[in-house]
């Protein structure tokens, strides 16, 4: 990868890292979950962090993921549902943790 391109220029391997990357932030929002229900303020603290870093980088390549659509037409559908799923499972854990943190500031 170079720096221009957040994105691997391979299609395959693009969709391959986004999928990674969306499954990396939700394993990092279960981490910071975990830590909020026990009251570990440095394991949230540590998981917040990694989750701003992991975020920034998801987004940067959703981003990019957007603008070369017609790149991964003929990516393997399989791969594709991959990328669905993990996205639609960080969307669902994303709703879950804005919830808890709501339940806990009120």
């Amino acid at each position: 990868m170079n720096e221009q391109n957040t994105l691997p220029q391979n299609p395959v391997s693009a969709v391959t890292h986004v999928t990674m990357l969306a499954k990396k932030l939700i394993e990092v929002m279960e981490q910071e979950s975990k830590a909020l229900a026990v009251k570990d303020s440095v394991a949230f603290t540590a998981a917040q962090e990694e989750k701003e870093r992991l975020s920034a980088s998801y987004q940067r390549c959703a981003q990019e993921f957007q603008q070369r659509l017609m790149d991964f037409r003929d990516v393997d559908k399989t791969l594709l549902d991959n990328l669905n799923q993990a996205q639609l499972d960080l969307k669902s854990k994303t709703q879950e943790n804005s919830a808890a943190m709501e339940r806990m500031q009120g």
